[in-house]
């Protein structure tokens, strides 16, 4: 068990050692937002470097569905112009999906990316991991979504993360 020592320390480690606020060294992948063609080429280019579980249960359900997701989401940009949405806005959260979604298989392959997208892939999958574990499951009421752990990504603009898209968000976006 760890003391609420251990946990301020974490925090005043990563408060210390992230910048959180510093520009992405990589911007919104080739096409993003609403070039479906662009964008399954990024990730065609970059699926090779997914361990294998992942190219099939979340690259080749996203190839598949892009020209759906760009159709998605412009459809959610016009919804949001009619209510009065600053255009900037609107297209900017539609970037926000699309380069999530990309990103989690285009980050692999970008260098500058390599070693702390390694780092943060596997806190998420042993945080994730951990909630798998038959001990704690047996104490959870609610039923399992997932089995893989989630793919991770950095958002190409500071304002935009650190988020995550449930499970569900992305079964509604791209059918994985």
């Amino acid at each position: 068990m760890t003391s609420a020592g251990d946990y301020v320390a974490m925090c005043k480690a990563l408060l210390d050692n992230v910048r959180w606020f510093d520009a992405s060294p990589v911007g919104s992948p080739a096409g993003s937002p609403f070039d479906a063609d662009q964008l399954a080429a990024v990730v065609r280019a970059q699926q090779a470097q997914l361990p294998a579980c992942y190219r099939t249960a979340y690259a080749a359900p996203l190839l598949a569905a892009l020209p759906d997701l760009v159709a998605q989401l412009r459809q959610q940009v016009d919804r949001g112009l009619a209510l009065g949405r600053a255009s900037t806005d609107a297209i900017a959260d539609a970037r926000s999906t699309a380069d999530t979604l990309v990103g989690a298989v285009r980050d692999r392959g970008e260098a500058a990316y390599h070693a702390p997208l390694t780092r943060f892939q596997a806190v998420v999958s042993n945080l994730y991991r951990s909630f798998l574990a038959r001990e704690q499951r047996v104490r959870l009421p609610q039923p399992l979504a997932e089995v893989l752990p989630p793919l991770v990504t950095f958002a190409p603009s500071a304002e935009r993360g650190p988020f995550t898209l449930p499970v569900d968000r992305v079964r509604q976006f791209i059918g994985a």
